[in-house]
């Protein structure tokens, strides 16, 4: 794997720099059974430090990883704003023709979170990023602000400011094809992700979502008495919760193909919003987007397993887009 880490402008090309990554050593011995094994032990408890539970429990099988074949540019400005940055994952090998893009927004409570996992810097979340390049996506790990720093549907916004940036002016120069396009979020950043698959005001003006499927991981969606869920919301939740925006959302539109994943040790807020999601796209089209029960895992799990030998939850993802891209049919599974 080779790495550019610098911050640019917009306007700028590739990364000029490139350096070695070092990671841990292998750990002879770790396996995925293990893993949930210790997932679900810890699971139970009401006193672990669940971040801490799977940074540990996911390190060593992120050391065996592969991750190779990748070449990574980081800190690349989206937007103005300070927090408006992504870090692309390009194979280093690709095919003559333009690849397909998938872009990661990390969750959080709306006011936390990066696309650095605080304590496990080295393989969270560009675990995710490096899974879709090895698979021959052009991928991106992105930020994006943060509450106290915007209020609705600025959230949103920032959805469509990735996109943008990736579809009017930046996917072709790095290989990716404008108009294949997916995103993947979890927890606070599946319903930034949400509200903008169904705020027309968020989209862009000609291309709406701009995406061929969205993947929304253990959603954080409902409504709550959050001071982080009133700083936000301006004291309007009810108006402007994702499920509102569905149930407003002209059907007319254009649909994007939704996956939604929700985890066994997913607290039950977590577990509500997915399945009143799902239920509720049923009900507004008359057919159900794909739901998946991911056994052994939450949302944070999860997405730890990407791009380790646990593919219990990356397999579902890929499977998913390659089934929205125009070639899946004839193009053979990894």
């Amino acid at each position: 794997m080779r790495e550019s880490s610098h911050l640019r402008a917009v306007s700028t090309g590739f990364a000029a720099t490139v350096a070695a990554c070092a990671f841990a050593s292998p750990v002879a011995g770790q396996t995925v059974s293990d893993v949930h094994a210790g997932l679900r032990a810890a699971a139970g408890s009401d006193s672990v430090d669940w971040p801490a539970v799977v940074h540990d429990h996911y390190r060593d099988l992120h050391a065996q990883a592969d991750r190779s074949g990748i070449e990574i540019v980081r800190d690349v400005r989206y937007g103005i704003f300070p927090a408006q940055t992504m870090d692309l994952y390009l194979p280093l090998e690709r095919d003559s023709g333009l690849a397909p893009v998938v872009v990661f927004v990390h969750g959080g409570n709306l006011d936390d979170g990066d696309k650095s996992a605080p304590g496990a810097e080295e393989f969270l979340f560009g675990n995710v990023a490096a899974f879709f390049a090895r698979h021959g996506f052009v991928a991106v790990n992105a930020n994006y602000r943060l509450v106290p720093d915007i209020v609705w549907p600025q959230g949103s916004e920032d959805m469509r400011e990735i996109l943008g940036w990736l579809i009017n002016e930046n996917a072709e120069s790095y290989g990716g094809d404008p108009e294949q396009m997916f995103m993947i979020s979890v927890s606070g950043g599946a319903r930034h992700l949400t509200s903008y698959l169904f705020h027309r005001l968020s989209q862009m003006i000609s291309s709406r979502t701009g995406l061929s499927g969205a993947v929304l991981i253990s959603p954080w969606l409902e409504t709550g008495t959050e001071e982080v869920l009133r700083d936000y919301y301006a004291n309007e939740q009810d108006r402007y919760t994702p499920f509102e925006l569905l149930r407003t959302f002209d059907p007319n539109e254009p649909r994007v193909p939704v996956l939604l994943l929700s985890g066994e040790f997913d607290p039950p807020r977590r577990h509500d919003s997915a399945a009143l999601m799902f239920d509720a796209m049923c009900g507004k089209y008359g057919d159900c987007p794909r739901f998946e029960q991911l056994n052994n895992h939450d949302g944070y799990s999860a997405v730890a397993s990407f791009n380790t030998a646990d593919e219990s939850v990356s397999r579902v993802v890929l499977e998913f887009m390659r089934e929205q891209l125009p070639q899946a049919a004839s193009r053979p599974t990894q």
